[in-house]
């Protein structure tokens, strides 16, 4: 599994950081060549644009797994704005 955490850093400062998002990414084809993964999401709450937390999930399918992490990221993260979400 590929756990991907996505914070906001205020000014690069650490201490004030908050989290926004996670992306779990879960290889659901018993790592063949080109696989499909199970996609998972999670948001937190944005004041700025008043939606609540969610989450939602959602798959890729035939990802060629001969290519850079960013790629699957990539993918991954487009995926996911197709993603059936749940306000929490």
């Amino acid at each position: 599994m590929i756990f991907v955490r996505v914070e906001l850093w205020p000014g690069g400062a650490a201490l004030l950081r908050r989290p926004l998002g996670t992306l779990r990414i879960s290889n659901a084809s018993d790592l063949a060549k080109v696989s499909s993964y199970s996609i998972h999401v999670a948001e937190a709450a944005n004041p700025l644009t008043k939606t609540s937390a969610r989450v939602g999930g959602c798959r890729l399918e035939a990802h060629d797994r001969n290519q850079s992490i960013w790629a699957l990221i990539e993918r991954a993260a487009a995926a996911a704005q197709t993603a059936d979400f749940i306000n929490l």
